[in-house]
């Protein structure tokens, strides 16, 4: 798995024409400059952005304020994967002792007093059924 960078920003415009081009303009420009900058921050690291793996969402509904007016509500959006692992071996090695632990305190908790007796053995593939006296 690669790590993703996923940068949204929104918008809400009131207005005519001229409002909503200045308000998106300004919107993908600071897009634009986070996504310049994270790519030098990769590129400082040894690291790059892969290649065909860029997307943008770009969103627009149509909102009333309180007064009536219409408007427009823009949301803005890219993913990129990056040449980078999404976790480091510290991190899958951590994960790792943690869920152990929980599935022993699982298995602790549902099983801890039973033993093999109060269940049907299992030899050589075969059950074999516990005799209860009677």
């Amino acid at each position: 798995m690669r790590k993703e960078i996923c940068r949204k920003a929104e918008i809400l415009c009131l207005g005519g024409h001229r409002n909503r081009v200045n308000a998106i303009g300004e919107t993908v420009l600071k897009l634009l400059d986070d996504f310049y900058k994270q790519q030098g921050e990769l590129n400082a690291r040894g690291k790059k952005m892969l290649d065909g793996t860029l997307f943008w969402l770009v969103n627009e509904q149509k909102v009333k304020d309180t007064d009536g007016k219409t408007g427009y509500k823009y949301s803005f959006a890219y993913l990129v994967k990056t040449s980078e692992p999404k976790y480091t071996e510290e991190e899958i090695q951590q994960e790792l002792r943690e869920t152990y632990q929980k599935m022993k305190a699982e298995t602790d908790e549902m099983y801890g007093d039973t033993t093999d007796e109060e269940y049907a053995r299992i030899w050589n593939g075969e059950p074999e059924e516990v005799q209860s006296e009677k």
